[in-house]
């Protein structure tokens, strides 16, 4: 029985195609639309396209195909979808599409999927399907092909893949598909052209992640990173601690413990630690946010000295550097409402401190870094945001005057320094679905410094 309970979230298939001009013009000939665009090589150059372009639903004909034949296969029907594209698709171009589960629903036999196409790590197009089993009765053994590390194509090959320790195959040559489970054949009409599907242990795939969904919070072992942990946790998320100091990681995990799914003390700057503990994450752990609060020291230096070089350096590779590596590293672990947030500061919003232009030129390349995933990454669901208090009371500025402190707070309408407190809320915010619609941002936390 393939039965819709079996789903669950964050199982996805996938499948490639190879677009050719016989595609498009098959596409052309059944839809109608000879649009010059699609089907002109000398008109199409002179226009703004500046080339041939395959029809946008030629390429989401093949989220039909996943919802029809993979997930949850023969016997689903769509009842809505929404796309939008980011991108052309031009001829020769091979699209992998991946339908991930986002919502399981019992009650109507129905998934909610996130659908994404994408060309050698570029989006074309992102959007949103909803699907209806609508026979109890699906392949025989019609199970999800759960597994992990597989694909599936569809372009006229043979497509490979492995599920639960056995091979499942199917070609797809725009006639005839067909695919084997369990030795026993189902046949069903598309278009009016035959669409078979067996099951042996022949070749379709894809990879299903029953992962526990994680916040990784950096420098944890901080004053803000700890306050961060325990707001998290007291809201029912649950948490991976990164920081370099063993003792209060170790305390910080025990007092949240139900929450704390791992700790990790190690050197940030250290490669070879750094690669071990990502590798970590991404075998285990479907990613809900990144949080990034950890920072070189605060050490005031002349913008004309020397040491300023290697101090802009280690700032540049803690903020920016640093944070991009986890995004890059971490992408496949992520999933449509996934929050990553950096932690930056109230100074870059207007002239900035004397004798930290390493720690302020970095804060500002983060936020150039944040913007631009936040465009890049919106489509499939994902945020990036950054949170910018002002002086904070925490160990980080202990070797600051109080009386330059005391000035700070005097700047603002409320009349006081920022507390971890007001940035864990704050993160806690964007990490939620409250957040959903807010993207490549910057929260002040200035108390009203910002508007004067």
């Amino acid at each position: 029985m393939a039965e819709i309970s079996k789903w669950q979230v964050g199982d996805y298939r996938e499948i490639t195609h190879s677009f050719t001009a016989e595609d498009v013009d098959d596409f052309a000939r059944l839809s109608g639309d000879i649009n010059p665009l699609h089907m002109d090589d000398e008109f199409a150059r002179k226009s703004l396209a500046g080339g041939r372009v395959v029809h946008g639903m030629l390429g989401a004909t093949f989220v039909s195909t996943l919802i029809g034949m993979h997930i949850p296969g023969p016997g689903a029907l769509w009842n809505r979808f929404s796309v939008q594209w980011n991108k052309m698709i031009r001829i020769g171009d091979k699209l992998s599409i991946r339908a991930t589960v986002r919502e399981v629903l019992p009650s109507s036999d129905s998934l909610l999927l996130d659908v994404k196409a994408s060309r050698e790590g570029d989006d074309i197009f992102a959007g949103t399907a909803q699907v209806m089993l609508m026979t109890s009765e699906g392949l025989p053994g019609g199970e999800p092909l759960i597994a992990g590390g597989t694909t599936a194509t569809a372009s006229g090959e043979a497509v490979t893949a492995t599920t639960s320790g056995e091979a499942v195959t199917a070609t797809t040559s725009g006639e005839a598909v067909t695919a084997t489970t369990s030795g026993e054949a189902v046949s069903a009409t598309s278009s009016g052209e035959a669409v078979t599907a067996t099951t042996s242990s022949d070749t379709v795939s894809a990879t299903a992640s029953n992962k526990e969904e994680i916040c990784l919070i950096t420098g944890a072992s901080g004053a803000i990173g700890s306050s961060i942990a325990t707001t998290l946790a007291h809201a029912d998320y649950n948490v991976c601690l990164w920081g370099r100091n063993e003792e209060r990681l170790q305390k910080l995990a025990s007092e949240i413990p139900s929450a704390c799914l791992r700790t990790a003390a190690f050197d940030l700057e250290n490669d070879k630690d750094l690669e071990f503990h990502i590798g970590e994450l991404a075998r285990r752990y479907t990613i809900k946010s990144i949080i990034h609060c950890a920072a070189a020291p605060l050490r005031p230096i002349q913008a004309e000295s020397i040491s300023n070089a290697a101090e802009l350096k280690r700032h540049w590779q803690l903020s920016v550097g640093l944070f991009s590596q986890l995004c890059s590293s971490l992408h496949g672990n992520m999933m449509a409402g996934t929050s990553l947030i950096a932690l930056s500061t109230q100074a870059v919003m207007g002239a900035p401190p004397s004798q930290y232009s390493a720690y302020v030129s970095a804060k500002m390349a983060l936020e150039g870094y944040i913007k631009s995933i936040a465009l890049d990454w919106g489509p499939t669901g994902i945020r990036a945001n950054l949170v910018a208090p002002s002086m904070l009371n925490t160990p980080y500025v202990q070797d600051l005057s109080p009386r330059l402190k005391m000035v700070e707070a005097a700047k603002n309408p409320m009349r006081r320094l920022c507390e971890v407190d007001d940035v864990a809320a704050a993160i806690l915010y964007l990490v939620s679905e409250q957040s959903s619609f807010v993207n490549g941002t910057t929260i002040p936390l200035t108390g009203g410094m910002s508007m004067l």
